[in-house]
């Protein structure tokens, strides 16, 4: 029984005031809940009701066998629940699949066997209802619940709006809300018709457009399709999955709603995620969190190290794929989605742990790949100075080509904050552009820093007692010039920047005094000393010479001051010193591109009828001659608007649900009655099965 369909219209017609009625006696309602559930499931073959009524009493039995059990006892009965359900599940779902399977593989080693092939007929939902009652078993295994009577648990299993195609709900979730007492005045209508009525235009408009003019003639025909039409073709692919699916969710929460339950939240615009991480944090949100907290985190999720968690993940995702259908094409969708993952997770493994204080522990999220990695947190500056003065002084800079710039640099910094690090090999953020105004502003201050130090009071210190800070064990080259005294004024040590490529001899700058502080009567001793070990000593920015010798006197200065400079410029100041980075919102876009694109060439596998069938449409879109159809513009229309509003703002939807929840009952009935003509008319004569119902 669809709900599209003026059969389903009838039956819930029905099954809504008399549920209203029996709402405040709820064993009543619980009883006229299963037997309508049950009614709804039987409507598409009654020998499939026995098969759900068998999983729920044997469910029950075992959840009631493992709450008495402890210690070893309890572990087994868990192993024999979670076994009883997969085997059921593997018999009508899977059993085709391995014979098959076995059969090609014995061929394959030279032995030619019958394998037998039993016709069994797949129970629609049996994924759905099965993973509610694996989640039921567990739960109770973990302690997270207490088993319920048989008739609360028959409704929890049994219940229509989820029975067929989700969302997968928990126990955790649905029990409580059954041992309420519901006043059907609080039933929350406005939303609920909001939700049937956007479920019901996905499901029957856009979907099943999309379907007769893109997608299925593409992967039914592949080769009367080239280039630009494939891809949209794939691109309609998308777009109709996410519409059929998120429509049939949308209905069923709206369903429930009026019936006083309420679901979780299935889909979240999942193609605006600019990672698969994000994807899957967005896409069928219950059946994620399912694989995550009974397959991903039992497997060892991320505790055991980098390799195990891919691995780990590697397997949920293959099994995730393998759960949507029996055939090796669900298979390579799971693979294709696993390896994304990994190499997201990946790229997160090589960056440097952040610096801050170590996070609170959490558990690991599949959408994620990872559990956090915990760092340890920055020393802290001591607390009587939180703040530094402000240090002025000079800098030298060798550029390419021998040229040099003599720049003033100033810094206040808090005691606890920490110096940005540059990457190896880039330069400063928007170095190629006002170069002019970069270097008369470094001269400025080169020349306001001289002045500033050559009015301060030097505080003479014996060069004998002044240690030297250890350097890289490669001695700089003498440059041209009169050698500085070993008794000069302590302050930081002129350091020499080359620029990898450009071998420049470094080039002497005169020393700044250390008690050239801003501020009234700034003592000689402002600023304390710091341990000169290689453990306390900031990292160098990548574009800068090790430092020569210095006193220890200016190492926490120096250490103050360790973010990297400003201004780095070639003498004509025509090139940067490498590319653009793009802006926080462009690596956005670029990131939903990317997403988008992987997750439309797994999509081409999950649809595609074999291996041969999904090369062949992705050969297609390489192919830019041959044969084309006229192409069809209002499908590019539907696919750019359906777009546009995953990745535009959320807030007008919202807006616009919560003015329908507010308005009388009799214009929201107006409104639905709107929509439903509008969707009779555009839709096609006939609705289509929704494709998870296969699942």
């Amino acid at each position: 029984m669809l709900f599209p369909t003026l059969s389903f219209a009838a039956f819930f017609a029905l099954v809504l005031p008399v549920s209203w009625l029996l709402m405040p006696n709820r064993v009543r309602w619980r009883l006229f809940m299963v037997a309508a559930s049950w009614m709804f499931y039987g409507a598409a073959d009654w020998r499939f009701v026995p098969l759900l009524a068998g999983s729920t009493v044997v469910n029950h039995f075992f959840a009631r066998r493992i709450d008495r059990a402890n210690g070893k006892a309890r572990k087994t009965w868990t192993t024999a629940a979670v076994a009883t359900n997969l085997l059921a599940l593997a018999w009508f779902k899977y059993i085709g699949f391995l014979s098959l399977t076995t059969q090609s593989s014995l061929r394959f080693v030279g032995i030619h066997a019958h394998v037998p092939l039993p016709e069994v007929l797949l129970p629609i939902g049996i994924s759905f209802f099965t993973f509610q009652a694996l989640s039921y078993v567990i739960d109770t295994s973990r302690r997270k619940i207490q088993p319920v009577s048989l008739l609360e648990f028959a409704v929890y299993l049994s219940f229509f709006p989820h029975l067929v195609a989700g969302p997968i709900v928990r126990a955790t979730e649905f029990l409580p809300q059954i041992k309420e007492r519901i006043d059907p005045r609080h039933v929350d209508v406005g939303k609920a018709f909001w939700l049937i009525s956007l479920g019901l235009f996905k499901k029957v408009v856009i979907a099943s457009y999309l379907a007769t003019h893109a997608a299925d003639p593409l992967f039914g025909f592949p080769r009367q399709h080239a280039g630009v039409e494939a891809l949209f073709g794939v691109y309609a692919y998308a777009i109709q999955i996410y519409a059929d699916f998120s429509g049939y969710t949308d209905i069923a929460i709206g369903l429930a709603l009026l019936l006083g339950i309420r679901f979780p939240q299935n889909f979240n615009a999942p193609y605006s995620a600019a990672t698969l991480q994000d994807f899957w944090r967005r896409w069928h949100m219950t059946l994620s969190r399912w694989l995550r907290d009974y397959l991903y985190i039992p497997l060892g999720g991320s505790r055991r190290g980098r390799v195990r968690t891919y691995v780990n993940i590697m397997i949920t995702m293959l099994l995730g794929g393998l759960w949507h259908g029996a055939a090796w094409t669900f298979v390579a969708w799971g693979a294709l989605h696993g390896g994304g993952l990994i190499v997201e997770r990946l790229r997160s493994d090589r960056q440097p742990p952040p610096v801050g204080p170590a996070p609170v522990d959490e558990p690991p999220d599949l959408g994620k790949g990872a559990a956090p990695v915990a760092t340890s947190a920055p020393t802290a500056a001591p607390d009587p100075a939180p703040v530094r003065p402000t240090v002025r002084r000079p800098k030298v800079v060798t550029l390419p080509r021998g040229e040099v710039l003599v720049t003033g640099r100033v810094a206040t910094i808090a005691a606890s904050d920490e110096a940005p690090e540059t990457p190896q090999g880039t330069a400063p953020p928007g170095f190629g552009s006002a170069l002019a105004g970069w270097r008369d502003a470094a001269t400025r201050a080169g020349a306001n820093a001289k002045a500033r130090a050559s009015a301060a009071t030097p505080t003479p210190v014996p060069a004998a007692s002044a240690p030297t800070a250890p350097t890289s064990g490669v001695p700089a080259p003498a440059a041209p010039g009169p050698a500085a005294p070993t008794s000069a004024v302590p302050g930081p040590a002129a350091s020499t920047a080359p620029v990898p490529g450009a071998p420049t001899p470094a080039v002497p700058a005169p020393a700044a005094p250390s008690s050239a502080v801003r501020g009234p009567a700034a003592p000689s001793s402002a600023v304390p000393e710091a341990p000169t070990s290689a453990a306390s000593t900031p990292a160098v920015p990548a574009f800068a010479a090790p430092a020569p010798p210095a006193d220890t006197s200016t190492a926490a200065s120096e250490a103050s001051d360790a973010a990297p400079a400003t201004a780095l410029a070639s003498s004509n100041g025509a090139r940067p010193f490498g590319p653009p980075k793009l802006s926080p919102g462009a690596r956005v876009w670029v990131g939903r591109l990317i997403t988008f694109h992987v997750v439309c060439v797994a999509w081409v596998f999950f649809r595609a009828t074999s291996f041969h069938n999904a090369l062949e449409v992705l050969g297609r879109i390489a192919t830019i001659g041959g044969r084309h159809n006229p192409f069809n513009w209002t499908v590019a229309a539907v696919i750019v608007a359906a777009l546009a509003v995953q990745v535009g703002p959320r807030g007008a939807g919202v807006k616009l649900q919560v003015l329908f929840a507010r308005s009388p009952i009799w214009l929201q009935a107006l409104v639905l009655a709107g929509v439903l003509t509008t969707i009779d008319l555009l839709g096609p004569a006939g609705v289509a099965p929704f494709i998870y119902f296969r699942f």
